[in-house]
C-alpha cells in the first residue's frame, strides 16, 4: 500500500491524503493532492520532477515549485523560455518536515497494518493520520495556550 500526502511545513499538519493499493507512479497522486491546494510553494522530491507538474503549480495554482531537477532533465523555462526557474534550497529544506511526519506515524502508530482487506487497511491509515491530526493540533494548542499566559504575566 503506497500513501502520498499534502503537509503544511509550517504546523507539520496532514490536509489531504491518497491511498493507493499498487505500487507505481507517484505523479497521478500528485496532481490528485493539489487540485483543491489553496498553496504559495509546492516542494517535492525528484520523483514528481517533470515539466507537467511545474505547469501544474505554477499556473494551475499560482505557486512557486520548489522541486530538484532529475540528472537527465533541462531546466524549466517561464516567460516563453526568457528567464529560469530558480530552485530555493531553504525552502526546499522545508521537505525536511514531511518526511519528519512521515516518521511520526510510523513510531508512534507503527508501520504495519493489522487489518486484512484492503478496505480495512485504508480505514486503519485513515484513522491513524486523523489521530496524528488530533495529537498535532493539542500540541499546537497548548504551546499557544502556554505562550500567551507567559507572555501576559
Amino acid at each position: 500500500m503506497r500513501t502520498c500526502l499534502l503537509v503544511d511545513t509550517d504546523k507539520q499538519l496532514i490536509l489531504d491524503h491518497v491511498i493507493n493499493r499498487k505500487q507505481g507512479n507517484d505523479n497521478t497522486e500528485f496532481v490528485k493532492l493539489l487540485e483543491n491546494a489553496d498553496v504559495d510553494y509546492v516542494t517535492a522530491d525528484k520523483g514528481y520532477s517533470s515539466k507537467k507538474n511545474r505547469k501544474l503549480v505554477l499556473y494551475k495554482l499560482c505557486a512557486m515549485p520548489v522541486i530538484p531537477y532529475k540528472k537527465t532533465e533541462g531546466v524549466y523555462r517561464i516567460n516563453n523560455g526568457s528567464k529560469k526557474l530558480k530552485f530555493d534550497e531553504k525552502i526546499y529544506h522545508q521537505r525536511s518536515k514531511i518526511e519528519t511526519v512521515f516518521s511520526v506515524l510510523k513510531r508512534r502508530y507503527s508501520s504495519t497494518l493489522r487489518g486484512r482487506t484492503y478496505l480495512s487497511q485504508q480505514k486503519e491509515l485513515i484513522l491513524r493520520l486523523i489521530a496524528y491530526n488530533v495529537d498535532r493540533l493539542t500540541t499546537l494548542y497548548k504551546l499557544f495556550i502556554l505562550g500567551f499566559q507567559q507572555s501576559s504575566i
